[in-house]
């Protein structure tokens, strides 16, 4: 989890730099807070499966209500989803309001893509984190092998929408963040102002990168969502090595 949460967090530092001009800047001495809402389960999963069966992958299985390890975290407290709040909705001046411990992430391989609305075009959605497919050379690395690479949360994207782990499960639902500035200094009236921001988010377990040793596929499993993808398998240039040894193959013939 905290690839993806280091991922919001770069993301959120560039976002805030390209927006500042845009943002209104709120009162002075004003407070700023952030509520989130989730949405219902299995949100895109019919479209996600699609493209796992695809790939000869099977389907993702929405957990159930008991299985919270399995399940994004709840909405009280809110810290957990400060940070990806604040890539949806840049931050402007104010002072935050106190944060509560409580609920993180659990651990997991996260897909996510933000949104214009509570309404996510999922066939696009998909089709963004396929996308991600040109930025690997071949099977995917180890997660330990290539942090790099990892520090792109759409190439976390991609390889959480493929994660061919046995009995894996994804939590997709759609969230809405919702940050209210309120403000402090005495003569100003009024309940605050709010703005939100929305994005979706896929849990999908067991942990295929952080928690995996070895490349999340093998070069089968490779093959199969390439050609999903591209329409014809993935194929490893041959060797110096081997090329001479065919030519003198051929030349003794």
């Amino acid at each position: 989890m905290a690839s993806f949460l280091k991922c919001i967090c770069l993301a959120s530092a560039l976002l805030v730099l390209r927006a500042a001009a845009e943002v209104e800047q709120p009162p002075s001495g004003s407070t700023i807070s952030y509520s989130v809402k989730l949405g219902s389960d299995g949100e895109c999963l019919a479209e996600v499966n699609a493209a796992r069966e695809a790939a000869k992958l099977s389907k993702l299985q929405q957990p159930g209500g008991s299985e919270g390890a399995k399940r994004l975290p709840g909405v009280e407290p809110v810290t957990p989803w400060e940070p990806l709040c604040k890539e949806l909705i840049p931050p402007a001046q104010g002072t935050p309001a106190n944060a509560k411990s409580g609920n993180e992430f659990n651990s997991g391989t996260y897909a996510y893509i933000a949104l214009n609305s509570a309404t996510p075009n999922c066939s696009a959605a998909v089709d963004h984190w396929k996308a991600a497919y040109k930025n690997f050379s071949g099977v995917p690395p180890a997660y330990k092998d290539n942090t790099t690479l990892y520090s792109k949360q759409d190439n976390i994207s991609f390889v959480a929408l493929y994660n061919p782990s046995k009995d894996a499960t994804a939590d997709c639902r759609v969230v809405t963040c919702t940050e209210t500035t309120t403000p402090q200094s005495p003569g100003q009236e009024g309940s605050g102002t709010q703005r939100h921001g929305y994005a979706l988010l896929c849990m999908t377990t067991p942990d295929i990168l952080k928690e995996n040793e070895s490349a999340p596929f093998t070069q089968d499993q490779w093959n199969a969502i390439s050609r999903s993808i591209t329409g014809s398998a993935s194929v490893a240039v041959p060797s110096l090595v081997a090329l001479a040894a065919a030519s003198l193959s051929i030349a003794f013939l």
